[in-house]
């Protein structure tokens, strides 16, 4: 019996290796079509605006959300009011998101004031597609491998499995910034335009 056990536990850590390293192959060289059970980018520009964020504090405004806060609250609006704004939404950010970037920013921040869009289609969504935003973007910490672990998703957990071990060796340092997308253009601030 001890040696059956001995057995399975080595065969479950070697699979378990195996499996991460695989991952992080297939996650850096496979054609995106073959990627379905792994996402490894955004298309909110979230990286430039996590990246903005950090050297951000002290605002009048912080406008929170999914995709309709980022497209629609324009920060140059309320600059020349005379507001200090950021716009931290992301793509199909779910209140559980929210939660996460709250945690993460709400005391750098200190805003006066938080706006926080919400959308019928965000409460009937599971948060998968609003984790890989935030999991491919910012940086992982303890709170969001909590929440990860809560949803219980295989692509969540390939997302995160795989962004984990790009940050850990460096890979990622040359994700500065996104591609441009046709038709839309970063703001300073958190705004899409």
């Amino acid at each position: 019996m001890k040696k059956f056990i001995y057995k399975t536990t080595l065969f479950i850590f070697f699979a378990l290796a195996f499996y991460i390293v695989t991952l992080c192959i297939w996650g850096n060289f496979a054609p995106s079509f073959l990627k379905r059970n792994l996402k490894t980018f955004d298309v909110g520009f979230s990286i430039s605006r996590f990246n903005q964020v950090k050297e951000t504090s002290n605002l009048d405004l912080l406008i929170i959300g999914s995709s309709h806060a980022y497209l629609n609250f324009d920060t140059r609006y309320y600059s020349k009011l005379g507001y200090k704004t950021f716009n931290l939404g992301s793509s199909a950010q779910t209140p559980i998101q929210t939660e996460i970037l709250m945690n993460r920013y709400l005391d750098q921040l200190n805003p006066k004031i938080v706006i926080f869009t919400v959308n019928h289609g965000v409460f009937s969504s599971d948060a998968v597609e609003s984790y890989f935003d935030i999991i491919g973007s910012d940086i992982i910490d303890e709170f969001l491998v909590k929440k990860c672990l809560e949803i219980n998703h295989v692509l969540v957990y390939n997302s995160l499995i795989y962004h984990g071990i790009s940050t850990l060796f460096g890979l990622n340092k040359n994700k500065k910034i996104e591609p441009s997308y046709s038709g839309y253009t970063y703001i300073d601030g958190g705004y899409v335009e």
